[in-house]
């Protein structure tokens, strides 16, 4: 008996793991757009749980519930394609690049959290990267600038004299902390359509006012190979990625450098602590790493096509990688093992309360449903007639999120209600404008 009761705790323990491993996965979200259309998202950032900011073809997006619904925050007016870059060191301080196709760079700054933007003459350039709110360092194909007045004002960094031609570009700008950063690139020698690429590496010790070359042609074998992401953990481990899939590991502040494994094309790297690290990049590449770097592990993707930057918020708990064509994907790990059982098929129906909740424009709602079944989500005012039909047909079991635009219904009382088979719940919202 005490042997069938312990292999029945093991098999538990077991399914416990591998729900564990399920419910931990990042989800693609359906995220709406105000006005519609069919965005780039790979650059923007998340704030905190609920704000967040991206930029795309001349337009700022905003997002205050989660990237469920996306506002345009700013129109410039007219197409400028080319790349777009989004820095915030903090709520209130941000910055937004647009680089068209053309030699010409607009930057927006912002001091009230996005309240009020304003256009910033900048040389060219097409990434940045700010210490704090004054201290910047910017990047164009063989130029770093610097700037120590949020951006107004830009100086040209005179770099010791080398060979060829420096190619910088990229997520290859990468600080510790408001001192020490390092930046990576290629460099060309020879003929115009010919010669060799070699990868460069860049480290200042002063925020960004001088700049030496570090190893620019002596990594571990990746000659003809330049450099496109970088990143450390901490002030020694560091990882870089080159522009055929390679990755390298170092483990002394970038002294040596170590060929690690053939990946992927990488965009971008982050580390939420000492220890775990996160990758995204092309078709839909998702890695994870908790050692520091030193090895990765290939994750689930619910897409395809290109991921952007990462964002983890709310205690590094709550994960956001913004990719192409809407795309946007959210990875929790606040779920606790005791309620992954309830989280993954509901014992009943059960339609939360909305959030926020009295709300103004716009509101989550989110339910768990017990099976695989048909379901209705409608909403009703106080007199029973129906207003919205917010969801109708066939639903898998477990929790789902659904935005409820209210913009054209008037103030007062209204009732949701939720139905799937023999189960219904029902919850009262508040709107006020």
């Amino acid at each position: 008996m005490k042997r069938k009761i312990y292999l029945m705790m093991i098999s538990l323990l077991i399914l416990l793991a591998v729900i564990k491993i399920d419910a931990q996965q990042w989800v693609k979200m359906n995220p709406q757009f105000n006005p519609p259309g069919n965005y780039n998202l790979e650059r923007g950032i998340f704030l905190d749980e609920n704000n967040g900011w991206f930029a795309d073809n001349g337009k700022i997006f905003q997002t205050t519930n989660g990237g469920l619904l996306w506002n345009i925050n700013i129109d410039l007016g007219y197409n400028i394609g080319g790349y777009s870059d989004v820095f915030f060191i903090d709520s209130l301080n941000g910055w937004v690049l647009f680089k068209p196709w053309s030699d010409s760079t607009i930057v927006c700054n912002t001091t009230d959290g996005g309240q009020n933007w304003k256009i910033i003459k900048v040389p060219p350039i097409y990434s940045f990267y700010f210490t704090n709110k004054a201290n910047g360092v910017g990047i164009y194909k063989d130029s770093i600038y610097h700037t120590t007045d949020s951006g107004l004002t830009w100086r040209k960094i005179n770099l010791e004299p080398y060979e060829g031609q420096l190619g910088l570009g990229g997520s290859s700008i990468f600080f510790l902390n408001e001192k020490k950063g390092w930046l990576v690139g290629g460099r060309y020698v020879g003929p115009t359509g010919g010669g060799y690429e070699y990868p460069v590496i860049l480290v200042t010790d002063n925020g960004g006012n001088s700049w030496l070359f570090k190893n620019y042609n002596t990594i571990s074998n990746i000659d003809n190979r330049g450099l496109r992401v970088i990143a450390f953990a901490d002030s020694l481990y560091g990882i870089i990625c080159d522009n055929n899939g390679y990755c390298y590991t170092t483990k002394d502040s970038g002294n040596e450098w170590i060929q690690n494994s053939i990946i992927g094309m990488i965009a971008n790297v982050l580390f939420t602590d000492s220890n775990e690290g996160w990758m995204t990049g092309a078709q839909g590449f998702i890695a994870h790493s908790t050692d520091r770097g030193q090895t990765w592990k290939k994750m689930k993707s619910p897409y395809s096509k290109f991921l952007g930057k990462i964002s983890f918020v709310k205690n590094k708990t709550i994960g956001f990688i913004l990719g192409w064509e809407n795309t946007l994907l959210r990875y929790d790990k606040t779920v606790h093992v005791q309620d992954y059982d309830t989280k993954l098929i509901p014992e009943k129906l059960i339609l939360y309360q909305n959030y926020p909740n009295p709300f103004n424009s716009s509101t989550i709602l989110t339910f768990e449903l017990p099976e695989d079944n048909f379901m209705e989500l409608k909403l009703y005012d106080l007199l029973g007639r129906t207003i919205k039909v917010l969801e109708k047909g066939f639903m898998n079991s477990g929790e789902h999120k659904v935005l409820l635009n209210a913009q054209t219904l008037s103030s007062g009382t209204y009732f949701c209600l939720l139905k799937q088979g023999n189960y219904f719940s029902k919850i009262k919202l508040i709107l006020i404008k």
